[in-house]
């Protein structure tokens, strides 16, 4: 019987305050400046970046390390659908500017899955009409969707060449 596999919790958080201190640096800099947001709608993007690196790599990662590969590409996930919903809640002008900086930061996050996006949310339009929240989530979970393709794709090909 072989002993259960250690969690890697310390990856994990360090993920996250990987996260947290592009967040901090995206607060200090708009409190330092003109307080518009827009620094803090901006760290999607990197955030997103760290969030793609957890993708593409963690199929060929071992077991405990692949798990904090998901987790972070989850969190990155995550994070950046929390800050475009409390960002397009500032008003109309700039939710348009969020839509589209939330749509190339998702698009980044979840590649080459994401790229059915665009496919998605055109067949999706007639029902999200001119809802701002319901398209910035259908894109989210597209790009999700996608993303979650992109890791069992991945997954199964480090199997096939014996990467656990």
């Amino acid at each position: 019987m072989t002993a259960p596999e250690k969690v890697n919790t310390f990856g994990s958080v360090a993920l996250v305050g990987v996260y947290g201190f592009m967040l901090a640096v995206a607060v200090a800099f708009d409190l330092l400046s003109d307080r518009s947001h827009g620094a803090i709608l901006l760290s999607t993007i990197p955030i997103s970046v760290l969030a793609i690196l957890c993708l593409l790599i963690g199929p060929w990662l071992s077991g405990r390390f692949r798990r904090v590969a998901w987790r972070g590409w989850a969190a990155g996930s995550i994070i950046n659908l929390a800050i475009v919903l409390w960002f397009s809640g500032l008003g109309a002008e700039q939710a348009k500017v969020s839509e589209l900086v939330f749509t190339y930061a998702v698009l980044i996050g979840s590649l080459p899955g994401s790229l059915v996006m665009p496919f998605g949310l055109s067949w999706l339009e007639p029902l999200l009409r001119d809802h701002l929240t319901l398209r910035l989530l259908a894109a989210w979970t597209l790009c999700v969707m996608g993303g979650l393709a992109t890791w069992s794709c991945l997954r199964w090909i480090s199997r096939r060449r014996g990467h656990g």
